[in-house]
């Protein structure tokens, strides 16, 4: 089973295939009671798909996801995967696991519905951490699909003594200022720039408080966090330095997230020519690929008819889940994404210059 990936994210919501399912659940239990909740929950999938296609569409578009249930090897997962989800199209089933629970839920719609993976994201953002030493820098990403090391920068000169023989136990090994020659950081610096996928990612530094600051000295990249892990790295485990610094992470999240709130308002208030609000005017502009941040909640279901956006107050025959859609249009155009600043703010968007 694959753990959830922003790639895979994108991918499936640029799947529009209808009628498309669905399904969210816990991995709860051994394989058996996975089982068993699994086929509950294609029962319901296919008592839905009852209401678009007839009893034969239904049972072949679900085959595929009996078999994967079925397949004792489909369900092999770690312990720290707590959900998955299987979605399931005419070009057959895709199983996920991820590191939360979610609610159990069958969905059949237009697309996939991918709001909770949306908060999977939220929960489990992609950080990097640079461990650095003066003998080496190690660049680590960490995401939903876990820990992985990126690259490793020796420094050559601390490494050679005389005779070309390492030399440890110099002066320079023992943590003076020496220890890090602009050299060595500045090839340091340069590896980031061409190992770092994700620019907007958070970078948290591992190190003794001499090694942090030659290095914050010299880089350039401006995702650098002001508090790091101040720790020789040689004495934390490598999965360790992922679980200390995701905190560190999760702030600068949750800054990022307040201070695209507080643009919102501004903007709403001085700019109102780049906002905009309801559910209908920000389809409409996601579909132009208008939007530059998107801010809803999506645990909140809006109800209305996918071609022309009607908004329901109750659910309608022929209604899909309009943030669904939206959440699929802005994952799929690469959107920021955060939550409204309160409840009652409602969809909104920020739109590009």
């Amino acid at each position: 089973m694959k753990r959830i990936t922003h790639s895979l994210i994108q991918k499936l919501a640029r799947k529009n295939n209808h009628p498309s399912v669905s399904i969210y659940m816990t991995l709860n239990g051994d394989y058996y009671d996975i089982r068993e909740r699994g086929l509950l929950m294609l029962k319901q999938a296919r008592d839905k798909l009852l209401d678009f296609v007839d009893y034969e569409e239904a049972r072949q578009l679900l085959q595929p996801a009996y078999e994967a249930i079925h397949n004792r090897n489909n369900w092999a997962y770690e312990a720290h995967e707590a959900g998955a989800a299987m979605f399931i199209d005419k070009d057959g089933v895709q199983l996920v696991a991820f590191p939360d629970t979610e609610q159990p839920s069958v969905v059949v719609g237009h697309g996939f519905s991918l709001s909770h993976l949306f908060e999977q994201l939220v929960n489990h953002g992609r950080l990097y951490t640079l461990s650095i030493t003066s003998r080496s820098a190690t660049l680590y990403l960490h995401d939903v699909r876990g820990d992985h090391q990126v690259v490793t920068i020796r420094n050559k000169q601390a490494l050679a003594g005389k005779n070309g023989k390492r030399n440890y136990y110099s002066r320079r090994m023992a943590g003076d200022g020496a220890a890090f020659p602009r050299r060595f950081i500045s090839s340091v610096d340069k590896a980031l720039r061409k190992k770092i996928e994700d620019r907007t990612a958070p970078l948290i530094l591992v190190g003794l408080p001499k090694a942090q600051a030659a290095f914050r000295a010299i880089t350039n990249y401006e995702l650098v966090m002001p508090e790091g892990l101040k720790i020789n790295p040689d004495s934390l485990q490598f999965a360790e330095i992922g679980e200390r610094a995701r905190p560190i992470a999760q702030q600068f999240y949750a800054y990022y997230e307040k201070a695209a709130q507080e643009e919102y308002k501004r903007r709403q208030a001085s700019d109102a020519a780049h906002v905009v609000t309801g559910m209908r005017a920000v389809l409409s502009a996601l579909r132009q690929r208008k939007v530059r941040t998107l801010f809803i909640d999506p645990k909140e279901a809006v109800w209305g008819e996918p071609l022309t956006m009607a908004v329901h107050a109750t659910r309608r025959a022929g209604d899909e889940n309009l943030t669904d859609m939206a959440v699929r249009q802005a994952l799929s155009s690469d959107t920021e994404i955060f939550h409204p600043a309160n409840a009652k703010s409602g969809v909104s968007a920020i739109l590009k210059y």
